[in-house]
C-alpha cells in the first residue's frame, strides 16, 4: 500500500476493502464471533450493507466527525425505514 502519511487512511477509501474483510471474517468464523464493521461508513445504505454482510455492530467515525453528532440520528431514522427493519 502506498504511503498514506502519518495518519493513515480513513473513511471512503476503505469502504470496499472493509466489506471484503468483513465477508472473509464472517466466512472464517461462521457467525460465532461479534464482528464490528468499520471503514467508509457514511450512509444508511453503507450500514445496511455491513449488517447484511454479517456485521453485528457498525462503527461510524470519519462521517461522524465531518457531519456532526446528528449524523448517527439520521442514519438510525433511515435504517428504521428500511423494509428489513420493520
Amino acid at each position: 500500500m502506498a504511503d498514506c502519511g502519518a495518519g493513515g487512511l480513513s473513511g471512503a477509501p476503505l469502504k470496499q476493502r472493509s466489506l471484503e474483510v468483513l465477508a472473509r471474517l464472517k466466512a472464517a468464523t461462521g457467525g460465532k464471533l461479534t464482528l464490528v464493521s468499520v471503514g467508509g461508513v457514511e450512509t444508511a445504505q453503507d450500514v445496511q450493507q455491513r449488517l447484511d454482510a454479517g456485521a453485528t455492530l457498525v462503527q461510524g467515525y470519519t462521517a461522524f466527525l465531518y457531519e456532526g453528532p446528528f449524523w448517527a440520528a439520521r442514519i438510525n431514522r433511515q435504517l428504521a425505514k428500511h423494509p428489513s427493519r420493520r
